[in-house]
């Protein structure tokens, strides 16, 4: 049985801005980046921009968000996420630490957050 479409969104957070990127399955961009403010005007922009990227990926996706534990100021945009209701969506955040491991593991030392 084939799984089901899914859209996957990358978030850096930071204290003022969302910094996104939309994947699909195959790991290639659905639409350009993009940038939002990190207060609840922004949270609302970012959820609406996942819903109309998921329609490019297929019928129905499921969404799935990722971003690092970024000391309080991933907490406000956990819980906007979690409560999106339109689509079925995952929200996950990431110990930084992994992420840095993970970054090891392909050989690459790039400290660029586009990356």
């Amino acid at each position: 049985m084939r799984r089901a479409n899914a859209l996957y969104v990358g978030i850096d957070v930071a204290n003022l801005t969302l910094e996104v990127s939309f994947l699909g399955e195959d790991a290639r961009p659905v639409r350009g980046g993009a940038s939002f403010s990190n207060d609840p005007e922004g949270h609302t922009a970012l959820c609406a921009a996942a819903v109309a990227a998921a329609r490019l990926v297929g019928s129905k996706p499921r969404i799935v968000f990722g971003m690092e534990s970024t000391s309080n100021m991933h907490k406000r945009l956990e819980q906007r996420l979690r409560a999106e209701k339109r689509r079925s969506a995952e929200v996950h955040v990431i110990n930084p630490r992994s992420v840095k491991h993970f970054a090891k593991v392909l050989l690459s030392d790039n400290e660029t957050d586009a990356i």
